[in-house]
């Protein structure tokens, strides 16, 4: 293979073929767990030549996660096997946490500027900086590709003049300058769909973990369940359900607690999997209940979560509006488990075959949710067959079908 670098019109020999090498600028608010993985695996596709340029670098330093309610600092490498440039953050109450203003990058004009013609993919509207990067890529002639997550069915439930005002702006200012609008699944796609995007305008990026990292430790565990378990102070005896998230309000936690309660059962026990501030009710829900065999782990990081899903039988996430997503589903579901969703969680069209690998809950029904996980620990045939499906379905949710998808915008 030869590759000849040519400044604004670079391209790549292979094969006496000439393709042009692409040039893909991500802006992200800051490092995220969930992309990094995904960055390296589109540094090592020859075709494209990738920058990923960052808002703020308070993920890589620390930073006090309000939501979990402690210091966090990730311990798989963020930086590592990719491109990348952080820019100052201009802002006058600097943080991702700070909503619209937090983040304000005026530097990313004067780069947009002089970066040769690129693909610059925006992961949506939530900064200034983000909106700010739309206008100016667009001005400056790159292909402006957009990331959305927000699924329709969250969408139908914002109203209001805030609502108003934004759907005025993302349609008058923002959609007209995108290129490409990226979805993540069946409910994002329907909302574009929903705002008058025509179909060939859509690129399914699905929204992905670093599969091959969670199935590979799945095998090494699958027959040291004990071992594992014994190491994490949890039973031996006892099937798991098993719930990640923070303890926020937007997770429903006291609902699962709550569902658990009515199974009734002792031969079951609940981990739930995260941190956050709602630790003090659901530690007096458990003790008003008289809940036994259910474990708070506190914050778990990224390379000791996959323990806890070596160790379960079952997973729930009863996640209501805002959970766009819910991406340890997808963790979960590597690790052959059934899934249990309420059906706001933003991948529950996608991830769930109702009644065959798991099962979709309507918000708020604790009764419906309680009897599912009871048949499920019930039921072990249907378990085990249900398992197989999910690690089926998770397969075509990953990095390899994102960067598939990506080369076609360039074909």
């Amino acid at each position: 293979e030869i590759s000849l670098g040519l400044v604004g019109s670079e391209m790549c020999i292979r094969d006496s073929s000439i393709r042009f090498l692409m040039k893909i600028v991500f802006l992200h608010s800051h490092p995220i767990q969930y992309f990094a993985p995904l960055y390296q695996e589109l540094s090592k596709d020859t075709n494209i030549d990738l920058q990923v340029w960052y808002c703020s670098d308070e993920s890589i330093k620390g930073h006090d996660d309000l939501q979990f309610g402690v210091k966090v600092n990730w311990d798989i490498p963020l930086l590592k096997g990719y491109s990348y440039q952080f820019f100052k953050n201009n802002s006058w109450k600097p943080s991702v946490s700070n909503g619209f203003w937090g983040l304000m990058n005026f530097s990313l004009v004067k780069a947009l500027k002089e970066e040769p013609n690129s693909l610059v993919v925006v992961h949506g509207w939530k900064f200034f900086s983000y909106v700010y990067a739309i206008i100016a890529a667009h001005y400056f002639g790159h292909k402006v590709c957009l990331r959305l997550e927000t699924p329709l069915s969250h969408e139908k439930l914002r109203i209001g003049l805030k609502s108003g005002i934004r759907r005025f702006i993302m349609k008058r200012i923002l959609f007209p300058r995108i290129h490409k609008f990226f979805y993540i699944g069946k409910g994002n796609m329907d909302f574009f769909l929903h705002h008058g995007i025509n179909q060939n305008k859509l690129i399914f990026t699905p929204y992905s973990i670093d599969n091959k990292r969670f199935r590979k430790i799945y095998l090494k565990n699958k027959n040291r369940k004990d071992e594992i378990r014994t190491s994490l102070g949890l039973p031996i005896d006892k099937q798991i359900i098993i719930s990640s998230g923070k303890y926020i309000d937007k997770k429903n936690p006291m609902d699962i607690i709550r569902a658990f309660a009515m199974i009734n059962q002792a031969d079951i026990a609940l981990v739930m999997v995260g941190e956050g501030i709602l630790r003090p009710q659901m530690e007096s829900l458990i003790k008003g209940l008289n809940l036994k065999n259910v474990y708070l782990t506190g914050f778990i990081n990224q390379s000791k979560i996959p323990h806890y899903y070596s160790v379960a039988d079952i997973f729930v996430m009863a996640s209501g509006l805002g959970e766009t997503w819910g991406l340890s589903t997808n963790e979960a579901m590597n690790f052959g488990l059934p899934v249990v969703l309420y059906e706001l969680t933003g991948c529950s069209q996608d991830l769930v075959k109702d009644g065959k690998n798991g099962f979709v809950i309507p918000n708020g029904n604790i009764e419906e949710l309680s009897d599912k996980l009871a048949l499920l620990t019930n039921d072990h045939s249907f378990r085990q067959t249900a398992g197989q499906l999910s690690l089926s379905i998770i397969d075509q949710y990953s990095y390899a079908t994102v960067i598939e998808n990506l080369n076609e915008v360039f074909n």
